[in-house]
């Protein structure tokens, strides 16, 4: 730890292999990092080998170095084959916490998605109005059409078919392809 120039450098970190990916790692890296803050020092400095580039990057670390070089030439020494990374700490982000805040967001995404995918498999009853001479209806009538989160454009007017024999035969191709599956299952 070097206090008067604002960084800690990490000399030596290493779980053993049996015990990689458990969370050991991160566990200790989010109690190094609150106890700096803690410190006032916002920065970490690592040389780190081919094999744990990938963990520091996990971490926050990148290799795109903020701290001037003035502030740890000669502190810290300069390893040969090694990559020099740096992770600038945030003292607002609760890092002892990080890992089950990311968890929560996680959970609350997919309930937000599974519940998105039940409103949209929702199935609405066919248009009556076309059997009574309709030749055609703005898309935004269509019931169940706003809650799959389409919204008109200025690109889609633009590609508007005026012509309502080619938007008839546009729509039966389609009602066709969906009835044999092959749009379904591109998106599903």
């Amino acid at each position: 730890m070097f206090p008067t120039q604002g960084f800690t450098e990490i000399v030596f970190c290493a779980v053993t292999s049996n015990e990689q990916v458990k969370g050991y790692g991160t566990h200790l890296m989010n109690h190094l990092k609150e106890y700096h803050i803690k410190h006032n020092i916002l920065y970490f400095l690592t040389y780190a080998d081919e094999y744990a580039i990938g963990y520091f990057k996990k971490q926050g670390f990148s290799k795109d170095i903020k701290v001037p070089k003035s502030r740890y030439l000669g502190y810290i020494k300069d390893y040969e084959g090694a990559t020099l990374m740096e992770c600038e700490l945030n003292p607002r982000i609760p890092y002892t916490e990080l890992s089950h805040i990311i968890k929560k967001q996680k959970e609350i995404i997919k309930k937000l998605i599974e519940r998105r995918q039940a409103q949209i498999r929702k199935v609405y009853p066919g248009l009556t109005c076309f059997k009574e001479g309709v030749r055609q209806i703005p898309v935004e009538c269509i019931p169940g059409i706003r809650e799959t989160g389409w919204k008109p454009s200025c690109k889609e007017k633009g590609k508007e078919i005026k012509d309502p024999d080619q938007l008839y035969n546009m729509l039966k191709n389609l009602l066709a392809q969906i009835k044999t599956e092959e749009i379904f299952c591109t998106y599903y």
